[in-house]
């Protein structure tokens, strides 16, 4: 059986981060999952979570309407508050993909872009070619 899921989408809030008593990172946001169309489409969001130092270093950058594609597998969170049985579908990140900064750092006029790098010299060339396929 395979548990894979795939989402992309713009994050509903600021990720929420959160330690452990043993300092463990727990990253916590929600993304919308639409089905259907026109009169008939609906919004579901899944909550996705991902832990540890990758959590905690792209926490800067997980904010509300941030776009992201994420792929994990599924499972529903089950908990109990004042003796109401709650559940939640979530999503367990695996990877987890941002897009560029911006489209204008993909852009830039040639005058601002860094300099090429020098020629390659003929022995660079051939350690290159020894790893052409044709």
């Amino acid at each position: 059986m395979i548990n894979l899921f795939v989402v992309s989408g713009n994050l509903g809030g600021d990720i929420d981060v959160r330690f452990t008593p043993s300092g463990k990172c727990i990253g916590t946001f929600s993304l919308p999952v639409k089905s259907g169309w026109g009169d008939n489409e609906k919004t579901s969001w899944v909550r996705c979570k991902f832990f540890g130092e990758r959590a905690e270093k792209l926490a800067p950058y997980l904010v509300k309407g941030a776009k992201v594609t994420v792929q994990g597998r599924f499972e529903m969170e089950e908990w109990e508050h004042d003796g109401v049985k709650h559940s939640m579908p979530c999503l367990l990140i695996s990877d987890l993909d941002l897009p560029p900064k911006t489209e204008a750092t993909a852009f830039k006029p040639i005058q601002q872009r860094k300099p090429q790098s020098p020629v390659l010299s003929q022995e660079e060339l051939d350690a290159l070619s020894d790893d052409i396929p044709f």
